[in-house]
């Protein structure tokens, strides 16, 4: 999945100039937690304001009110850390994730084309594993041995079931892979015991 698939497009940044008052009301407008702050001239991200770094600036000047009229660039962040449209989601999340930032300014061609924010990735997260889709789900709990993913999608394939969304998750603290599988079945019980006579650990049905 790209970021062009989770990010919110229709966000209005502020400038190193804006009131950190305007900048507080913009976010809640917007329902974000940080907005990104261009040069008005050309557009281009120079980093970003958010409430964290509100907050940092009213306990070091005592009160809101010290810092309601400041402009942006004396509470805003200098790092000027972008993506495009076209990069993969896991690369921004892992951006987001390493930087602890609460958004992430996404640009085409030097313009600000939207953000991408933790709900957002959270929302693309749950749209691939077919959350609200009406499937089936089910959990399996698998060792870490070659060829497993390959042999469960063979059974179910088999047994006349399509699989519409797939995801694995490893536990390195038990070495094995949580897979999550969602079918096209009105009753998953008989693939379940299918699984169990192959030895798959079927941990959760829904």
């Amino acid at each position: 999945m790209l970021v062009r698939n989770a990010m919110a497009e229709r966000v209005t940044g502020v400038t190193p100039e804006t009131p950190v008052a305007e900048a507080c009301t913009r976010m809640e407008q917007q329902g974000l937690e940080a907005l990104p702050v261009q040069d008005p001239g050309t557009g281009r991200v120079l980093g970003v304001a958010g409430v964290a770094e509100v907050y940092r600036a009213v306990r070091e000047r005592g009160s809101f009110s010290a810092v309601a009229q400041l402009p942006v660039r004396e509470v805003m962040t200098g790092r000027a850390v972008a993506v495009t449209p076209d990069d993969p989601l896991e690369k921004a999340a892992r951006m987001m994730k390493e930087l602890d930032l609460p958004l992430l300014p996404v640009v085409d061609q030097g313009r600000l084309a939207g953000v991408l924010t933790r709900s957002g990735i959270l929302h693309a997260f749950a749209e691939m594993l077919g959350v609200d889709t009406g499937t089936a789900r089910i959990t399996l709990v698998v060792g870490d041995r070659r060829g497993q993913l390959a042999r469960i999608a063979e059974i179910i394939r088999n047994a006349g079931v399509n699989i519409t969304h797939l995801g694995t998750f490893y536990s390195k603290t038990f070495q094995q892979y949580q897979i999550v599988i969602r079918v096209e079945c009105e009753n998953p019980q008989p693939l379940v015991e299918l699984l169990e006579q192959h030895h798959y650990n079927v941990v959760d049905v829904e």
